[in-house]
């Protein structure tokens, strides 16, 4: 088959007249015309442009085999490349995914790791800072006890030197005197402060108790960073998913 009989093969194929042709190849209807007559051929750089229009090659317009096994041919090779352009865009989408996760999943892990360290850190701070007070207040409490030991033994002393007192009175009036209640009444001030001092002194030593037998270790959650392995395990699932799919399109999509 002639050339100028398959550019009439194929303008008739697409329902286009001689005129239409030439508008879209931007030539006049008797260029179109010539052509089709076998008059003249069309330049290389024209040729180029017929073929593209009419999705063949331009060794397929110019040899002498049929034009319609030629463009069933070529059709099916364009096809087949645009099944395959489409693989490989979902494959490449697997790849992006997949990197997309493992970057998450390494930052994270990264921040986890961080986090865990500045925990640390800041409950060894707290515990350093608890056992300095500690130790601050026990030294507190050991002048507490040199203040308030002297000063219960000294009120000790002078209720039981309140109480001689009292009896003497009792001896000397012959009975309960207004004398002897007042001593009474003074006895009575003095052992409520001393029952205040024996209560602070009480208190001072269960606080002591306290300081000695505290456990001052700061105590903080861990931020387990393997939590973190699921984006990995996602990325390398999406990868492996979608290169199937590319694949079975592929496959699937070859032949036709």
């Amino acid at each position: 088959m002639k050339f100028e009989e398959k550019l009439i093969k194929l303008r008739k194929e697409k329902a286009l007249s001689q005129e239409e042709l030439a508008e879209k190849l931007n030539v006049t209807r008797q260029t179109i015309s010539k052509w089709e007559l076998g008059q003249t051929k069309p330049d290389a750089e024209k040729l180029v442009e017929i073929a593209k229009f009419f999705e063949v090659s331009t060794d397929e317009l110019l040899n002498e085999t049929d034009i319609s096994k030629s463009t069933k041919s070529y059709k099916e090779s364009s096809v087949e490349i645009k099944n395959r352009n489409i693989s490989i865009r979902i494959f490449i989408l697997g790849i992006i995914i997949a990197l997309i996760l493992c970057g998450i999943g390494f930052i994270k892990q990264n921040n986890a790791k961080k986090t865990n360290e500045e925990r640390k850190q800041q409950a060894y701070e707290q515990s350093h800072a608890a056992v300095e007070q500690a130790k601050k207040r026990y030294e507190e409490i050991m002048k507490e006890y040199e203040t308030i030991e002297p000063q219960i033994d000294s009120l000790k002393l002078e209720i039981k030197k309140l109480r001689n007192e009292q009896q003497k009175i009792h001896i000397e009036d012959f009975g309960f005197s207004d004398r002897y209640y007042a001593k009474g009444n003074e006895i009575d001030e003095k052992e409520a402060e001393l029952s205040k001092l024996q209560s602070k002194y009480t208190s001072l030593q269960q606080e002591q108790f306290r300081l000695e037998n505290n456990d001052y270790t700061g105590y903080y959650s861990l931020v387990e960073p393997n939590t973190y392995m699921i984006f990995y395990f996602v990325a390398a699932g999406v990868f492996g998913l979608l290169s199937l799919i590319a694949l079975i399109y592929f496959l699937a999509t070859r032949k036709r």
